[in-house]
């Protein structure tokens, strides 16, 4: 995966410079996979799969491109959106301190609100969230102690996020941030233990992947080694949205084809996307802080009614 280029350039260094018996190796992927296997055989997961499993179950197959085949990578069409300086450094990190944010609470309320302006009848929006799936943090012993870091392998996972179809509608934004980050945070495991447990969801429809910061366009291979997919495959999601940040600024490709996304559809979807991206932050910058939800104090055990009620009693006195 791309953060195993930093694990190989020292390497390719000091293999250059005649010190590679200098550089430590680092940990192998097979032991990365033994953690893992040891820890899916356990007990400690039972309760992440109960989670799960509940999430699933609100989960429509077809609930937003009615079941339709995402196509052919031959007819994939492609909308590109790029958010000018101020959007993108509110998006980065300037936006999130009114409701404690972080940037992919925004892209994933973004894409959901984007999608129902577009889908209006979907009872949920699900969107598949990929990650790097080095967050060894968020599982347990022994994968926790894990030099993921310094691993070269292919660590990539995903796991569903769903935002309620009244966050994705609601004229009420900052009603439908904390709804959306409450959802996210609610992912067992960060969402690490959704793949390790075998689990899929009904059907693939929207793919969401935040890069990161990226020198350049990341989806976008040395001529030397051709296309990332051939022409002749099928497509595995009806929508795909990449983001990446590159020179300060927050870039977007989203990729679709019909049968299940029409292009000009698909093309007012990524219109749809930016506006979305610029209203948080202009919402976040707006006014005073938006307050906090039930996930910022775990160990409370309040709901959002019970901690705004607390907020208003501090306020007051």
């Amino acid at each position: 995966d791309a953060l195993s280029r930093d694990a190989l350039a020292g390497t390719l260094r000091a293999r250059r410079d005649g010190s590679l018996d200098r550089v430590p190796g680092g940990p192998s992927f097979l032991a990365w996979a033994s953690a893992l296997e040891e820890i899916r055989s356990a007990a400690v997961l039972d309760a992440a799969r109960a989670q799960w499993t509940a999430q699933l179950a609100v989960l429509a197959p077809g609930a937003l491109f009615h079941g339709a085949s995402p196509g052919a990578v031959a007819d994939e069409v492609r909308s590109e959106v790029t958010l000018d300086p101020t959007t993108s450094g509110a998006i980065v990190d300037g936006a999130h301190g009114a409701y404690r944010t972080k940037r992919g609470d925004a892209l994933v309320l973004a894409l959901a609100r984007a999608l129902a302006t577009e889908l209006p009848h979907a009872a949920a929006v699900p969107i598949e969230l990929e990650s790097y799936g080095r967050a060894v943090d968020e599982l347990p012993d022994p994968a926790r102690r894990f030099d993921a870091a310094r691993a070269v392998g292919w660590f990539s996972t995903t796991y569903p996020g769903v935002v309620p179809a009244w966050a994705a509608r609601s004229d009420e934004l900052g009603e439908a941030i904390k709804a959306t980050k409450e959802a996210l945070r609610a992912a067992p495991d960060g969402g690490q233990s959704f793949a390790l447990l075998g689990l899929d969801v009904p059907r693939r429809e929207v793919l969401l992947n935040d890069l990161g910061p990226q020198a350049g366009d990341p989806m976008q291979p040395a001529p030397e080694l051709g296309p990332l997919r051939s022409d002749a495959g099928g497509r595995a999601y009806a929508l795909e949205v990449n983001v990446w940040i590159e020179d300060g600024l927050v870039r977007a490709r989203l990729s679709y084809a019909l049968p299940a996304v029409d292009p000009d559809a698909g093309a007012r979807i990524a219109c749809a996307f930016a506006d979305e991206l610029r209203a948080f932050a202009e919402h976040c910058a707006g006014g005073p802080d938006g307050g906090a939800t039930p996930s910022d104090f775990p160990l409370a055990g309040l709901d959002q009614a019970q901690l705004d009620r607390l907020a208003d009693q501090l306020g007051e006195g």
